[in-house]
């Protein structure tokens, strides 16, 4: 662990280790977005041993907090990390693996947290030149926790916004800050169609909408061919299918949902109306009612120039012209960040976390785990840029 060794030669091989550990009782007791209480409760109590000029609760889950700069006529900059987990069960071996069914991290939010931790520990010793803003951000995976942060008045002075996330893609040591778009807008769709049930077997008395969802589900894979920027990625994507009560009625109704993802409005905006239309067509053709509703989730993070020839700079000083990698390809996950980069400039950075055995388990999946020295890796990266 080579960045831990680095990390505890600045502060101390002792705090390096409790730092694992916290990141490790974060996720054996992951909580779920905004019922992040105990999470808050255990950073809190950990940042109360730094000097900060204030550390504030969020509502209703949450923490934000300042480490003072050296310079008061300079402008704040702030660290961003998100604290939730997901309602999947963990299938891993790991010693510390969730004690709460069906809850697990299996997005590297524990990870987030702990390095953010870590970097206040650096920023703490070695006094940044302007105020340091630090986030402990609830609710990040279904996008409401970031509009929590921001509807405060914590971030009116704030010129500059950092965050990042873990990647298994990319080794340890490797960090992509990409030039443009580094996750998708993402929004969220809702179709019901309804008809008329009826007996089974006497199909001719009612009005059965599972034809339509027939011609519904590979009109869903052909829409975005023509999307107005056809060589950006865009997915219209199918999530659930929601139909009938028992095996001998022809059901009323059927509900589908999914998302659509996508890096500009433009072709967001394309697949939203050609959907409207086609399912419309669709449902008049079969007699159905139509019911077709869509919820922004979360917006694209188009990363800003300044702010990324700023980390370029600072991580490849701290770590090497090699450390700045390309991204291997685009990244159409939602991500809330994006409401930050809207109205601060802001640089997301994707973090390698590829555990020793090269194994690439995806985010999301219940077998996910991530290299413990990511956690120094990254505390350094955001302590280059914040100092």
């Amino acid at each position: 662990m080579i960045f831990k060794k680095k990390y505890s030669t600045l502060l101390s091989p002792k705090l390096a280790t409790h730092l694992i550990s916290i990141r490790h009782k974060i996720h054996q007791y992951p909580e779920l977005s905004l019922e992040e209480i105990k999470t808050t409760a255990l950073i809190k109590a950990e940042c109360s041993k730094l000097n900060c000029a204030y550390i504030k609760d969020l509502s209703p889950t949450g923490l934000i907090g300042c480490i003072k700069g050296s310079n008061p006529t300079l402008k704040p900059i702030a660290l961003r990390a998100d604290m939730d987990a997901l309602p999947i069960q963990e299938e891993t071996t790991l010693k510390y693996k969730s004690t709460i069914a069906g809850k697990m991290h299996a997005c590297g939010h524990d990870m987030h947290s702990a390095w953010l931790l870590a970097t206040l520990h650096l920023l703490n010793k070695y006094q940044p030149k302007q105020d340091v803003i630090f986030i402990f951000q609830p609710a990040e995976e279904i996008s409401v926790g970031a509009n929590i942060v921001l509807k405060t008045n914590y971030l009116q002075n704030v010129t500059e916004i950092y965050g990042g996330h873990v990647d298994l893609n990319y080794q340890v040591g490797e960090f992509v800050v990409h030039d443009g778009y580094i996750s998708a807008t993402s929004t969220i769709y809702n179709l019901k169609l309804t008809g008329k049930s009826s007996h089974i077997a006497r199909p001719e008395e009612g009005q059965s909408p599972l034809p339509a969802l027939a011609e519904i589900i590979p009109m869903l894979t052909t829409l975005t061919e023509k999307a107005p920027h056809s060589t950006e990625p865009i997915i219209l994507g199918l999530g659930t299918i929601h139909a009938g009560t028992a095996n001998n009625i022809s059901p009323e109704s059927v509900t589908v949902e999914g998302s659509i993802r996508s890096l500009s409005e433009e072709n967001k905006n394309y697949i939203i109306n050609e959907f409207k239309k086609h399912a419309k067509a669709i449902g008049k053709n079969h007699n159905l009612q139509v019911e077709l509703n869509f919820t922004s989730s979360s917006p694209a993070i188009l990363n800003n120039q300044k702010t990324n020839k700023k980390v370029k700079e600072c991580l490849t000083k701290e770590f090497g012209k090699k450390s700045c990698v390309a991204l291997k390809r685009p990244n159409l996950a939602g991500e809330d960040f994006g409401y930050y980069a809207q109205q601060i400039p802001a640089t997301f950075i994707r973090i390698g976390a590829r555990n020793k055995n090269g194994l690439i388990i995806p985010a999301h999946n219940p077998k996910f785990t991530l290299d413990d020295d990511t956690l120094f890796a990254a505390a350094l990266a955001f302590f280059a840029i914040a100092k």
